[in-house]
């Protein structure tokens, strides 16, 4: 595994999309996106750098556009997150550590979400790597892998 980050983001898991709401400014349509989500994502940024700056090759970051990367996310809430849908809450953490540890999210080619409860310490965990192979090859040995436990 070359460049690896984990980043451990205390606190309640909050979801982009379920922070904006529509409204009309001066006349057209604007999306109003509020002081708690824009804190939230500044938070997360301010781990990014505080986490790459402890490291021995920080000055390789971010992650060039042209890397392909892998990111694994675990959203941890203080509740049962049933009803939380888990393909939203990921955008939020891709947008605050975009041009910290990437250039651009848009350089993910595998990953991973889940979600569970733990009301003593809810939290974000993020592991963000290069990856090792290409995203075809990666998902036949998965199915490989599934085909050989059936």
């Amino acid at each position: 595994m070359g460049h690896v980050i984990t980043l451990v983001i205390p606190g309640k898991p909050i979801s982009k999309d379920n922070r904006r709401f529509p409204v009309i400014k001066r006349g057209a349509p604007a999306i109003l996106i509020p002081a708690s989500y824009r804190e939230f994502e500044k938070r997360i940024k301010v781990l990014a750098l505080e986490q790459i700056l402890g490291r021995r090759d920080r000055g390789r970051f971010p992650l060039p556009k042209g890397t392909r990367l892998v990111m694994h996310l675990m959203f941890f809430y203080p509740y049962e997150p049933s009803g939380n849908d888990i393909f939203n809450a990921p955008k939020s953490i891709c947008d605050a550590l975009e041009g910290i540890i990437y250039e651009n999210d848009n350089q993910f080619v595998i990953g991973s979400v889940g979600k569970a409860k733990d009301k003593a310490e809810p939290r974000i965990e993020v592991v963000v790597e290069v990856a090792e192979e290409d995203p075809v090859t990666w998902w036949r040995r998965l199915r490989a892998e599934i085909e050989d436990e059936q």
